[in-house]
């Protein structure tokens, strides 16, 4: 089926671009998630994920984007991956709204701005420091990129006995593999 610009134009004004009923990137049809999904980056971290779940689903697989459905204490979640960078972020997490869902939860991995910070750790962001293009357009770069702290509460809470878990700031750099030096720390590999 071709999509032409202009049915692309009339779809985004009617809340996303779509091949027929799905969203064209993630392959999913509006009301097929919850309100609540995890976002890790790997496609195959989804299914690792999805077995915590209560009867998980695979329900789509389109290019970077795999989802799975089920429940967790009776709540409909969903698992779906992003791949790597902003952009693709921006994809999911903008199509994901489309269909439904209203908070999300990045899961993999990061860097840390905090010394405190060893390989191995569980971080839970208190903030990101913007070093990518994605985010200045939704919101100015003087915006600062902190959490929504209602949602990171339930998050707060888990404390697995094994790991280590600390809250620290997160560089958000575009060149994954980039030698970077933030101006208060070392330089360090992302």
């Amino acid at each position: 089926m071709a999509v032409t610009a202009l049915q692309n134009a009339d779809a985004s004004k009617k809340g996303g671009i779509r091949m027929g009923k799905k969203m064209m990137h993630i392959g999913l049809e509006p009301g097929a998630v919850g309100r609540y999904v995890f976002l890790p980056g790997s496609p195959e971290r989804t299914e690792k994920i999805a077995a915590y779940f209560d009867d998980p689903k695979e329900i789509a697989y389109n290019r970077e984007f795999r989802t799975f459905v089920g429940e967790l204490d009776g709540v409909k979640v969903a698992v779906t991956s992003t791949g790597i960078g902003g952009p693709s972020t921006a994809i999911a997490v903008e199509e994901l709204y489309q269909c439904g869902a209203d908070t999300m939860i990045r899961v993999g991995t990061c860097a840390s701005t905090s010394r405190k910070v060893s390989l191995g750790d569980v971080v839970i962001p208190n903030g990101a420091v913007r070093m990518e293009g994605v985010s200045t357009h939704y919101l100015p770069i003087e915006f600062p990129a902190v959490p929504d702290f209602q949602a990171l509460s339930p998050v707060r809470s888990f404390r697995p006995a094994s790991r280590s878990i600390k809250e620290a700031s997160v560089p958000s750099p575009d060149p994954l593999h980039q030698r970077y030096r933030l101006p208060f720390l070392p330089a360090f590999s992302a």
